[in-house]
C-alpha cells in the first residue's frame, strides 16, 4: 500500500510539473477567477462554483500540457526551457505524459456535464483550441493573427463566458461581455509577451507567429499596449456595472 501511495505520490508531482501548476494558479489563474466572479457579481451557487473553478483549472492545464509535449523537441534547444520541461530533459517519457494529459482531458470533460450544454460548448472549444494551438500538425501559435485570437480566448476569456453562461445567460449585459473582451486583450498581450521572449527559440524552430512577422520591436511595444487596453476595458466594464446596481 505504502509503494503504491509513494508511486502515485510521484506522478502527481510530475503532472503538476507537466502542466505547470504553480504557475498558472500565480500568474493569472486566480487573478481570472476573481475577475469573472466580480463580473457575474458573485451570482453562482456553491456547487457550480466548484465545478466551474475545477473545469476552467483542467482546461488551462491541459493546454499548458499539451504545449510541453509538443513544443519538447524544440525547448530541448534553449538552455533554460530544457530545464523547465520534464520532458526534454528526459524527467518523463513523452509517452507517460501523454497518459496523464489524457486523465487531465477525461476529468475535465466529465465535470463539464454536469454545468449544462452551453458551458460544456465552451469548454470543448477551449480545449479544442488548446491543443490546436500546439498541435505540430496544425499549430495555430505558428499562424499570424490566429495565435493571437486563440490564446486570448483559452487562456482568458474561456472562463469570464464560462461564468456568464452558468450564472445567468438570459440577462447577461454589455458591460460583461466588455469585460470578457477585455481579459481576451489583456491574454493577447500575454501572448506577445510570451513571442518576445522566445523570439530567437521560435525563429530557430521555425514559427511563424505574429511577433516574427513585424519584428521583436513592434513586439516589445504591442505587449505593453495589450496588457494596458485589455486592463481598462476590464476596469470600466466592472466600474459600469457597479454604477448600475
Amino acid at each position: 500500500m505504502y509503494i503504491f501511495i509513494k508511486k502515485i505520490n510521484k506522478y502527481v508531482l510530475l503532472y503538476a510539473r507537466l502542466t505547470r501548476l504553480k504557475r498558472v494558479l500565480v500568474d493569472f489563474f486566480l487573478g481570472l477567477t476573481v475577475v469573472s466572479l466580480i463580473n457575474i457579481q458573485f451570482n453562482i451557487s456553491f456547487k457550480n462554483f466548484i465545478f466551474a473553478l475545477l473545469v476552467s483549472l483542467l482546461s488551462v492545464l491541459f493546454a499548458y500540457g499539451i504545449n510541453d509535449i509538443e513544443d519538447a523537441e524544440d525547448d530541448a534547444k534553449d538552455i533554460a526551457k530544457k530545464q523547465r520541461n520534464i520532458i526534454s530533459n528526459g524527467t518523463l517519457k513523452k509517452s507517460t505524459a501523454f497518459k496523464l494529459i489524457y486523465i487531465n482531458l477525461a476529468a475535465c470533460l466529465i465535470l463539464s456535464i454536469n454545468l449544462g450544454i452551453i458551458p460544456s460548448v465552451i469548454i470543448l472549444l477551449t480545449l479544442l483550441l488548446g491543443y490546436l494551438y500546439s498541435s505540430k500538425k496544425y499549430r495555430l501559435k505558428s499562424i499570424p493573427f490566429m495565435d493571437f485570437i486563440s490564446h486570448g480566448f483559452f487562456l482568458g476569456a474561456f472562463q469570464v463566458f464560462l461564468f456568464l453562461a452558468i450564472s445567468n445567460i438570459n440577462n447577461i449585459n454589455i458591460y460583461q461581455i466588455l469585460v470578457a473582451f477585455g481579459v481576451w486583450i489583456f491574454s493577447i498581450g500575454g501572448c506577445i509577451f510570451n513571442q518576445v521572449r522566445d523570439f530567437e527559440v521560435d525563429r530557430i524552430s521555425n514559427i511563424k507567429n505574429t511577433v516574427q512577422l513585424f519584428g521583436l520591436s513592434t513586439g516589445k511595444f504591442l505587449y505593453k499596449i495589450g496588457y494596458s487596453l485589455g486592463s481598462l476595458i476590464i476596469l470600466i466594464g466592472l466600474v459600469m456595472q457597479m454604477i448600475q446596481i
